[in-house]
Protein backbone atom coordinates (compact mmCIF):
# COMPACT_ATOMS: atom_id res chain seq x y z
CA UNK A 1 0.00 0.00 0.00
CA UNK A 2 1.00 3.65 -0.37
CA UNK A 3 1.63 4.48 3.28
CA UNK A 4 0.37 4.40 6.87
CA UNK A 5 -2.93 6.11 6.03
CA UNK A 6 -3.73 3.60 3.28
CA UNK A 7 -2.62 0.74 5.51
CA UNK A 8 -4.99 1.91 8.26
CA UNK A 9 -7.81 2.28 5.75
CA UNK A 10 -7.42 -1.35 4.59
CA UNK A 11 -7.04 -2.63 8.15
CA UNK A 12 -10.36 -0.94 8.99
CA UNK A 13 -11.86 -2.85 6.06
CA UNK A 14 -10.73 -6.14 7.62
CA UNK A 15 -7.46 -6.87 5.81
CA UNK A 16 -4.99 -8.49 8.21
CA UNK A 17 -2.09 -6.20 9.08
CA UNK A 18 0.49 -8.90 8.28
CA UNK A 19 -0.82 -8.96 4.68
CA UNK A 20 -0.23 -5.24 4.18
CA UNK A 21 3.20 -3.88 3.28
CA UNK A 22 4.05 -0.24 2.69
CA UNK A 23 5.83 0.00 -0.64
CA UNK A 24 4.83 3.42 -1.90
CA UNK A 25 3.25 3.82 -5.31
CA UNK A 26 5.69 3.40 -8.21
CA UNK A 27 3.05 4.74 -10.60
CA UNK A 28 3.61 8.18 -9.09
CA UNK A 29 7.42 8.17 -9.13
CA UNK A 30 7.49 9.60 -12.65
CA UNK A 31 5.56 12.67 -11.54
CA UNK A 32 8.52 13.92 -9.51
CA UNK A 33 10.30 14.92 -12.72
CA UNK A 34 7.24 15.91 -14.74
CA UNK A 35 8.01 19.32 -16.24
CA UNK A 36 5.86 20.10 -19.30
CA UNK A 37 5.99 23.32 -21.27
CA UNK A 38 3.13 25.04 -19.44
CA UNK A 39 3.03 27.92 -21.94
CA UNK A 40 2.54 25.40 -24.77
CA UNK A 41 -0.26 23.65 -22.85
CA UNK A 42 -2.02 26.99 -22.29
CA UNK A 43 -1.60 27.89 -25.96
CA UNK A 44 -2.99 24.52 -27.16
CA UNK A 45 -6.03 25.05 -24.95
CA UNK A 46 -6.49 28.63 -26.11
CA UNK A 47 -6.30 30.08 -22.60
CA UNK A 48 -5.99 33.88 -22.69
CA UNK A 49 -2.74 35.33 -21.34
CA UNK A 50 -3.06 36.11 -17.66
CA UNK A 51 -6.14 33.94 -17.09
CA UNK A 52 -6.25 31.56 -14.15
CA UNK A 53 -6.89 27.93 -15.12
CA UNK A 54 -9.40 26.04 -13.00
CA UNK A 55 -9.66 22.39 -14.07
CA UNK A 56 -12.64 20.21 -13.29
CA UNK A 57 -11.60 16.54 -13.52
CA UNK A 58 -14.64 14.31 -13.54
CA UNK A 59 -15.26 10.60 -13.21
CA UNK A 60 -17.64 8.18 -14.96
CA UNK A 61 -20.26 8.61 -12.24
CA UNK A 62 -23.96 8.60 -13.03
CA UNK A 63 -25.29 11.55 -15.00
CA UNK A 64 -26.87 13.19 -11.95
CA UNK A 65 -23.51 13.45 -10.16
CA UNK A 66 -21.70 14.54 -13.32
CA UNK A 67 -24.40 17.12 -14.06
CA UNK A 68 -24.15 18.58 -10.53
CA UNK A 69 -20.38 19.13 -10.69
CA UNK A 70 -20.47 20.46 -14.26
CA UNK A 71 -23.30 22.83 -13.28
CA UNK A 72 -21.31 24.08 -10.28
CA UNK A 73 -18.19 24.73 -12.37
CA UNK A 74 -20.08 26.44 -15.19
CA UNK A 75 -22.36 28.56 -13.00
CA UNK A 76 -20.17 29.37 -9.99
CA UNK A 77 -16.57 29.27 -11.26
CA UNK A 78 -16.59 30.16 -14.95
CA UNK A 79 -18.20 33.60 -14.35
CA UNK A 80 -15.27 34.65 -12.14
CA UNK A 81 -13.18 37.40 -13.70
CA UNK A 82 -9.97 36.23 -15.37
CA UNK A 83 -10.78 32.53 -15.08
CA UNK A 84 -10.81 29.86 -17.77
CA UNK A 85 -12.49 26.61 -16.75
CA UNK A 86 -11.11 23.43 -18.28
CA UNK A 87 -13.42 20.41 -18.29
CA UNK A 88 -11.33 17.23 -18.25
CA UNK A 89 -13.45 14.07 -18.46
CA UNK A 90 -12.12 10.71 -17.33
CA UNK A 91 -10.91 8.57 -20.28
CA UNK A 92 -13.80 6.10 -19.72
CA UNK A 93 -16.37 8.87 -19.61
CA UNK A 94 -18.76 9.86 -22.39
CA UNK A 95 -17.91 13.51 -23.12
CA UNK A 96 -21.27 14.56 -24.56
CA UNK A 97 -22.50 15.93 -21.23
CA UNK A 98 -19.30 17.99 -20.91
CA UNK A 99 -19.73 19.25 -24.46
CA UNK A 100 -23.34 20.23 -23.67
CA UNK A 101 -22.22 22.34 -20.69
CA UNK A 102 -19.25 23.91 -22.52
CA UNK A 103 -21.25 24.75 -25.64
CA UNK A 104 -24.24 26.01 -23.68
CA UNK A 105 -22.30 28.59 -21.71
CA UNK A 106 -21.28 32.14 -22.58
CA UNK A 107 -18.32 31.81 -20.22
CA UNK A 108 -14.69 30.91 -20.99
CA UNK A 109 -14.83 27.11 -20.86
CA UNK A 110 -12.66 24.58 -22.68
CA UNK A 111 -13.18 20.85 -23.13
CA UNK A 112 -9.83 19.04 -22.87
CA UNK A 113 -10.70 15.37 -23.29
CA UNK A 114 -7.46 14.55 -25.14
CA UNK A 115 -5.02 16.68 -23.14
CA UNK A 116 -2.53 14.70 -21.05
CA UNK A 117 -3.86 14.88 -17.49
CA UNK A 118 -0.46 15.49 -15.92
CA UNK A 119 0.38 18.29 -18.36
CA UNK A 120 -3.01 19.82 -17.64
CA UNK A 121 -2.55 19.56 -13.88
CA UNK A 122 0.86 21.22 -14.18
CA UNK A 123 -0.70 24.11 -16.13
CA UNK A 124 -3.68 24.44 -13.77
CA UNK A 125 -3.88 26.92 -10.92
CA UNK A 126 -6.52 24.84 -9.12
CA UNK A 127 -8.14 21.42 -9.50
CA UNK A 128 -11.77 20.62 -8.69
CA UNK A 129 -12.58 16.91 -8.37
CA UNK A 130 -14.65 14.24 -6.63
CA UNK A 131 -12.77 11.28 -5.02
CA UNK A 132 -10.24 10.55 -7.71
CA UNK A 133 -6.58 9.60 -7.84
CA UNK A 134 -6.10 12.77 -9.88
CA UNK A 135 -6.49 14.65 -6.56
CA UNK A 136 -3.35 12.98 -5.24
CA UNK A 137 -1.55 13.45 -8.57
CA UNK A 138 -2.35 17.19 -8.48
CA UNK A 139 -0.88 17.39 -4.99
CA UNK A 140 2.31 15.68 -6.16
CA UNK A 141 2.57 18.23 -8.98
CA UNK A 142 2.00 21.16 -6.63
CA UNK A 143 -1.47 22.07 -7.88
CA UNK A 144 -3.94 23.11 -5.17
CA UNK A 145 -7.17 21.11 -4.91
CA UNK A 146 -10.76 21.61 -3.80
CA UNK A 147 -12.66 18.36 -3.30
CA UNK A 148 -16.30 18.56 -4.39
CA UNK A 149 -18.26 16.90 -1.58
CA UNK A 150 -21.78 18.05 -2.45
CA UNK A 151 -22.81 15.10 -4.62
CA UNK A 152 -24.36 11.76 -3.75
CA UNK A 153 -20.97 10.10 -4.30
CA UNK A 154 -19.38 8.78 -1.14
CA UNK A 155 -16.43 10.93 -0.02
CA UNK A 156 -13.10 9.11 -0.02
CA UNK A 157 -11.47 9.18 3.44
CA UNK A 158 -8.02 9.96 1.97
CA UNK A 159 -9.30 13.16 0.35
CA UNK A 160 -10.55 14.90 3.46
CA UNK A 161 -9.77 18.08 5.38
CA UNK A 162 -7.98 15.94 7.99
CA UNK A 163 -5.51 14.98 5.25
CA UNK A 164 -5.11 18.53 3.95
CA UNK A 165 -7.79 18.54 1.25
CA UNK A 166 -10.38 21.32 1.58
CA UNK A 167 -13.88 20.11 0.74
CA UNK A 168 -16.75 22.05 -0.80
CA UNK A 169 -20.06 20.90 0.67
CA UNK A 170 -22.34 23.51 -0.93
CA UNK A 171 -22.12 24.23 -4.67
CA UNK A 172 -23.40 27.77 -4.09
CA UNK A 173 -20.20 28.51 -2.13
CA UNK A 174 -17.87 27.14 -4.83
CA UNK A 175 -17.07 30.51 -6.46
CA UNK A 176 -16.17 32.07 -3.13
CA UNK A 177 -14.04 29.08 -2.08
CA UNK A 178 -12.24 29.07 -5.44
CA UNK A 179 -11.47 32.77 -5.03
CA UNK A 180 -10.16 32.11 -1.49
CA UNK A 181 -8.01 29.18 -2.71
CA UNK A 182 -6.30 31.35 -5.31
Amino acid sequence: VWGETAKGFFEEKGIASDRLHITGAPHFDGLSGHDPDVAAVRERLGVPDGDTIITLASQPFDDEVRRSILDAAVNHVAPLEGVTVILRPHPREDIELHREFADGSDEDIRLAAETDIHDLLSASDLLLAVNSTVIFEASLLGTPVLVLSFTDERDHPLYSPENGYPCVTDPDQLGELVTDAL
